[in-house]
């Protein structure tokens, strides 16, 4: 068996839903979020979902999670997140994507999970899902407290490209459902999409790619 190396979303990839998007009830409920911000990241969500989100938009919500989180202790947040994860995830894994990933376990082949989302819920998924390498978008942590800034680019488009730029491509693999990773799979050698928008399944049509549903 070869090293390849294999890139696996999260949201609609792995997973039928949008993990940020199921947190939200959490994170209120444990008052981590305000009733206005659990509303405009509701409507985020939903203008996410109708691929009407310009990058500057992306790049506010971004930053409103990461002034949200200030002064907040990171650990308790990671138990939070792991624990939702663990309880959430089973009835939404979305089976074609993790039949393709039990392939590659099985292989043993180097699996990273690259993901927009937060590195609470990335690290838990990674975790739930038994893959060590991760890549995702981060908040600033200073002596175990967020600092209400984000640390570095979110992991999104040509980010989600620069930040696996360290791994070999060489017989490597990609699976995702959004256009927004069109960039990183056409890098791969064996691009899949799954269960993908309607904009990546005529992209992936017209490329000749593997369509998983």
């Amino acid at each position: 068996t070869t090293m390849a190396h294999v890139f696996f979303d999260l949201d609609h990839t792995l997973i039928t839903a949008q993990s940020q998007s199921l947190l939200l009830d959490t994170l209120y409920k444990n008052k981590y979020i305000s009733f206005i911000n659990l509303l405009r990241l509701r409507l985020f969500f939903i203008l996410y979902k109708l691929h009407i989100t310009p990058q500057s938009y992306l790049d506010t919500i971004f930053a409103l999670v990461a002034k949200m989180m200030k002064d907040r202790e990171v650990a308790p947040v990671d138990k939070l997140v792991h624990d939702f994860v663990f309880k959430t995830f089973p009835s939404i894994e979305n089976k074609v994507a993790v039949d393709e990933l039990q392939k590659h376990i099985i292989s043993n082949h180097t699996i990273i999970l690259s993901s927009s989302a937060f590195e609470p819920i990335v690290k838990a998924a990674a975790d739930y899902f038994q893959i060590r390498e991760y890549r995702c978008s981060k908040l600033e942590i200073i002596n175990g407290k967020y600092t209400g800034k984000l640390d570095g680019l979110p992991n999104y488009g040509l980010e989600k490209l620069n930040k696996l730029l360290d791994f070999d491509f060489t017989d490597s693999y990609g699976y995702s459902d959004h256009q927004s990773d069109i960039k990183v799979l056409e890098k791969t050698t064996h691009p899949y999409a799954v269960t993908p928008t309607s904009k990546m399944e005529s992209f992936a049509v017209d490329h000749h790619w593997p369509i998983l549903k």
